[in-house]
């Protein structure tokens, strides 16, 4: 095959893709065939099977009562300009669990207000900005306060054992480099301070001996000392991605 038609079948190649995902979306009910106007123009011939698994999760999450809303709002410019940057982050993702957080802000925008929408597109932005490991550090650092103003993490049990390989307390005293567990001490760090540098979580000033660690299974030394505390940003990022104590996420 000569050069001209290689380079004609190359420029097929994004239409034909951009077909086959509108026809695909655009059988998922509510949601999308709305998504579906925007892949064109938005993302051509990228990662069109994340996307359709995102209109999946995002269906799920919207009823039918929906969609004249949704026709409505791809007219206001505040709610396609947060859909479009969900999509971008959507096909940069690479869990299921990632689309979902995405897919719950997307779906809290669908009846909102300018200011409403704005701010979440905030939020989403802020989500782009930290990978999955560092949304398990800072679900891990929300906790209750009793009535003794001691931090308790009772709630979440299940969501800590899940995650027990992530969570799990480095001890690198006596150790010197290089060691591995230096290097994954180190990376634990990164994370939260990370998490800090972005308002989502603050350093604690005083911290017992309850809030310093979580118990698992009658030990104290299974999960990281908690020596961080999330912030109100923080709580409400996780809210919005489905992730705070009233609405658990499957992660």
């Amino acid at each position: 095959m000569n050069s001209g038609n290689n380079e004609s079948l190359k420029n097929q190649i994004p239409d034909y893709v951009c077909a086959t995902s509108r026809a695909v979306l655009g059988a998922i009910p509510v949601v999308g065939s709305a998504i579906a106007e925007l892949v064109t123009s938005v993302i051509p011939n990228q990662r069109i099977d994340r996307i359709a698994e995102f209109a999946e999760i995002l269906a799920n999450n919207v009823s039918e009562d929906h969609e004249k809303l949704i026709r409505l709002q791809l007219e206001n410019e505040n709610f396609t300009d947060l859909l479009e940057e969900s999509l971008m982050q959507v096909i940069r993702s690479t869990t299921n669990e990632r689309r979902m957080y995405i897919s719950s802000i997307v779906a809290k925008s669908i009846s909102s207000e300018k200011v409403n929408l704005i701010e979440l597109k905030q939020l989403l932005r802020i989500l782009g900005e930290i990978n999955d490991i560092e949304v398990i550090w800072l679900r891990f650092h929300m906790a209750d306060i009793n009535y003794g103003g001691q931090y308790t993490y009772n709630h979440d049990e299940d969501f800590r054992i899940r995650h027990i390989d992530i969570l799990k307390y480095i001890n690198i005293q006596g150790l010197t480099e290089p060691h591995p567990e230096i290097d994954k001490w180190a990376l634990q760090q990164s994370y939260k301070e990370h998490l800090m540098r972005l308002g989502l979580l603050n350093r604690k000033h005083e911290v017992s001996l309850l809030s310093q660690r979580s118990s698992f299974l009658g030990s104290s030394n299974d999960f990281e000392k908690s020596n961080y505390e999330i912030t109100p940003l923080g709580r409400l990022l996780l809210k919005h991605i489905g992730l705070s104590k009233d609405g658990f996420s499957p992660v």
